[in-house]
């Protein structure tokens, strides 16, 4: 009744994270000084993938991927296009996830980029393909009044379907739907707000 030990389930894949952890199945709770109760073979076998690409500032962008990189980035090669020059590349700590590129020159408003990136090795030496190495950014602008638009909102689906409001963007600006809400209205009053939590750009 102790509860139940986490235990490494390949101890020679410490790149796993947190898919290679798992609760003992033993039955005292755990296997200390014993081989773990959960002890297989779970290799990390494919590369990392680019998950999004954001901006943070007029000139740096941050790179987000799915695992831990090698820290090695010597061999590694980013391009942007347009090309706006490239400064250096930092890999955040401790999580090792995100790739920070510093640039040489501002990023414009309303300009959409295209980043790619080669010759990167996640934790465990697993080459990115070149199927999840490109991504797609631009810098956000504020919206105004009237800059999007409410076409539909289906709040009744059938069953097995989902409730969506679908948002048309009518100005020239990338507009990011970061922290904006969905809420129903009751007598005048809003209520049941929902905000949006991960950034979702819309673009013009």
């Amino acid at each position: 009744e102790g509860g139940w030990a986490l235990e490494l389930i390949d101890l020679q894949n410490p790149c796993g994270e947190q898919d290679n952890w798992a609760a003992a199945e033993a039955s005292a709770g755990g296997t200390p000084g014993t081989l773990n109760s959960i002890n297989a073979n779970k290799p990390d076998v494919t590369g990392p993938k680019l998950e999004a690409a954001v901006p943070n500032g007029l000139q740096q962008v941050e790179l987000l991927f799915n695992e831990k990189l090698n820290t090695d980035l010597s061999t590694i090669a980013v391009t942007l296009t347009p090309d706006v020059g490239i400064t250096s590349l930092t890999l955040q700590k401790p999580a090792l996830t995100r790739l920070i590129v510093s640039l040489a020159s501002p990023l414009q408003p309303r300009q959409l980029y295209q980043v790619g990136v080669s010759n990167l090795r996640d934790c465990a030496g697993n080459l990115i393909q070149q199927d999840f190495a490109q991504s797609t950014f631009a810098l956000p602008e504020e919206a105004d009044s009237l800059d999007l638009v409410i076409n539909e909102v289906l709040f009744n689906p059938r069953v097995g379907g989902y409730d969506y409001v679908e948002i048309f963007n009518r100005s020239e600006k990338f507009i990011n739907l970061f922290n904006w809400r969905i809420a129903s209205r009751e007598n005048g009053v809003l209520q049941n707000a929902v905000a949006i939590t991960v950034s979702r750009l819309i673009a013009p």
